[in-house]
């Protein structure tokens, strides 16, 4: 995919309610922190502590299972 649809704006919230409907569950989910562009590199480790920390990463996996 390539800008500006490369981002979608779904929660890990999105995926429980679509699988209360469908009769799935949820089997794993993690929040990843991704790659930090235009922001100096020395505040790098800081900005992924903070958002590893506060959920604020920038690719969610969910894997649903049929139960």
């Amino acid at each position: 995919m390539h800008e500006p649809f490369h981002l979608f704006e779904f929660t890990l919230k999105s995926f429980q309610e679509l699988a209360k409907k469908l009769n799935y569950e949820i089997a794993f989910n993690e929040i990843q922190v991704c790659s930090i562009y235009h922001i100096p590199s020395f505040l790098h480790p800081l900005l992924r502590w903070y958002m590893k920390k506060t959920g604020a990463g920038m690719q969610l996996t969910v894997f649903l299972r049929k139960k």
